[in-house]
């Protein structure tokens, strides 16, 4: 493969769409990170279009917590854009070298997630669309990077359940918000906090949100499934963390938060543990399942305990001696 102005180092990542390269940026004598569009996809138009055209639209933000793009270009050898190289690893291979994150840390990283994608709605009116724990990066200081953003930003024209799109999945199905799932609907910053809940869920539990035979099974249980309550799965975490994800996990996306900005205000609150007051989730409404320990807790403290029953006949007995002492002796 040949870039003009690039020396190739090495090839660093793949996904469905293109293949990531380490490279050194010879003008400036930098390294840079090269998604390449993938030659399948490079003699589709439409494709072309959406790959030049997202990245064009992500390379106008500025933020910390987005990898930069420099350039893109399209030429002879097909479409690539040259962006910023993060020293660093994916929060996917956080989480497997760990297991779970600490609940400090995994808000932390959904702040930055956050904050990253409320700028990029403010200010190009762009949501990510694939958001999962392969395109976030986390650097060697612990800061958040969020890669690919905008190219993925509208739903498919059919749905994603459709069977013969199953080897041919863009993503992770793990973090994919029901009406994405369902296609023919344009995705907004609301399907981002849905993935962006889905994500916590996997950091603070360690376990994927659903797993399945295909692809296509995972991605029905979104639209069909419930998910154990975090607090169920480990539990020391906070109601304030459980309740964020419940919210940012509702499958109808008109029920989820209205803007990134209450999802920051919320991830703030919970991290210096203040009580999140909501509206009461109903019953199928959020993925999130109610509490299965709660409930039970509930069902226990509402039961009258058994020294009440003895206490309440001890009186009755009390109260008829004395009547019928009062009744002999008048």
């Amino acid at each position: 493969m040949d870039i003009p102005g690039c020396e190739i180092l090495e090839k660093i990542g793949e996904g469905a769409c293109g293949e990531v390269w380490k490279a050194r940026q010879l003008s400036l004598d930098r390294v840079v990170a090269i998604k390449v569009l993938k030659p399948v996809l490079a003699d589709d138009p439409d494709q072309v279009q959406r790959f030049l055209s997202g990245a064009r639209a992500a390379a106008k933000l500025k933020h910390p917590n987005l990898v930069q793009i420099f350039d893109v270009a399209k030429d002879e050898g097909g479409c690539h854009f040259i962006m910023e190289y993060v020293h660093g690893r994916t929060l996917r291979e956080v989480i497997r070298s760990k297991g779970k994150l600490p609940e400090k840390t995994a808000l932390s990283i959904a702040l930055g997630i956050a904050e990253a994608l409320r700028d990029a709605w403010k200010g190009a009116h762009l949501s990510h669309g694939n958001l999962n724990t392969a395109n976030v990066m986390i650097d060697e200081d612990g800061g958040v990077k969020v890669m690919d953003m905008g190219l993925a930003s509208k739903a498919d024209p059919v749905p994603l359940i459709s069977s013969d799109k199953d080897s041919s999945f863009e993503g992770s199905p793990h973090y994919k918000p029901p009406e994405q799932v369902k296609g023919f609907i344009e995705l907004d910053a609301r399907s981002d906090m849905y993935s962006l809940g889905a994500m916590l869920y996997h950091m603070v539990t360690g376990v994927a949100p659903f797993e399945g035979e295909t692809t296509m099974a995972v991605l029905m249980k979104h639209i069909n499934g419930e998910l154990p309550h975090p607090r169920d799965v480990r539990p020391g975490l906070s109601h304030g963390i459980a309740m964020l994800m419940s919210l940012l996990m509702m499958k109808q996306r008109e029920q989820r938060p209205d803007h990134w900005s209450e999802v920051i205000r919320d991830i703030k609150k919970v991290k210096v543990s203040r009580i999140l007051v909501h509206p009461q989730v109903p019953h199928g409404a959020s993925t999130i399942a109610p509490s299965a320990v709660a409930s039970r807790r509930k069902r226990r403290s509402s039961k009258c305990p058994a020294w009440a029953h003895v206490l309440a006949w001890l009186v009755v007995l009390a109260c008829w001696a004395a009547f019928t002492y009062y009744w002999l002796n008048r």
